[in-house]
């Protein structure tokens, strides 16, 4: 469970520009000496008012940077505890993905953190699940979301994406990511990488027909120059210059990449790469040449 907790640390204190000072220095909150109800944190996001929202297995907890409130099937609307993914919208709301275990459906959460919630289901959208693992906001208002297949909604209509109208394939999805461009790219396990493009030209990357290096993606992010970073489960980091097509791979075969299983991700100002692991208590940073 460190890991999440070390990936925590890394983004309270970057929101700080704490790295502008010489040296590392490390705050640790855990349940033992602070009210956050659990190790298992899923994702973290600084909303635009420069607080931090965590997804965790008990619950939607927010920081800001003294006291943590937590949200829970207990003390709140919310529909489930297990809370995997947060993004905001140009009106400041918070969009929330969950997740119910043991059957029954969870449901995609806005919340507008004054107390006013608002969810939707297979019972009152045309979402293709309420259970949903990712969650996303592109430059036009639109919310994108996915478990096994992808849904949009634009604040009224939804839009569903799965094998009879695109290429995606019935699986899970760990990842949506809104490039610089408006692109949106699709994480799906086992498959590979979708891209979207004016939402209605897609791409599809795999092992055989370009260079991505695996095929189970869990998170997608773009540095400065416009290259997209993959991390991927089982294999290691990709880098993609989209714009020269070109593919770079990082495996601990053949860098200083320390396990095959990276998760997190996250590109600070100076282009440096932040990277937690699965499976593996480690932090580790990558300036594009060594680890």
């Amino acid at each position: 469970m460190k890991k999440f907790l070390l990936i925590l640390i890394f983004f309270v204190l970057t929101s700080s520009n704490i790295f502008a000072n010489p040296g590392p220095i490390y705050k640790i909150w855990d349940p033992t000496n602070s009210n956050i109800p659990t190790n298992l944190l899923h994702n973290l996001f600084i909303d635009n008012n420069g607080l931090l929202w965590i997804g965790s297995n008990k619950g939607l907890i927010k920081f800001d940077g003294k006291h943590f409130v937590s949200y829970n099937t207990l003390n709140s609307p919310i529909k489930a505890d297990i809370v995997t993914s947060i993004a905001q919208d140009k009106f400041n709301n918070l969009w929330i993905s969950t997740i119910k275990v043991g059957g029954g459906q969870a449901a995609l959460m806005k919340f507008d953190r004054y107390n006013n919630w608002s969810f939707y289901d297979t019972t009152n959208s045309e979402i293709s699940n309420g259970n949903q693992w990712c969650v996303a906001i592109d430059t036009n208002n639109i919310v994108w979301c996915s478990l096994n297949k992808v849904s949009k909604f634009d604040g009224i209509n939804w839009t569903v994406y799965d094998s009879t109208n695109s290429p995606i394939k019935f699986s899970g999805g760990r990842e949506i990511y809104v490039d610089k461009s408006n692109n949106k790219w699709f994480g799906k396990d086992s498959y590979g990488l979708y891209k979207l493009q004016n939402d209605t030209t897609w791409t599809f990357y795999n092992r055989l027909n370009s260079g991505l290096g695996g095929s189970e993606v869990n998170k997608i992010r773009q540095d400065n120059s416009g290259n997209l970073w993959i991390t991927m489960l089982f294999y290691g980091l990709t880098k993609f210059d989209p714009v020269n097509n070109l593919w770079q791979n990082w495996t601990p075969e053949n860098s200083g990449l320390n396990s095959p299983h990276p998760n997190g991700l996250c590109i600070d100002r100076s282009n440096t790469k932040w990277i937690g692991f699965h499976y593996d208590d480690t932090l580790c940073s990558f300036n594009d040449k060594s680890f």
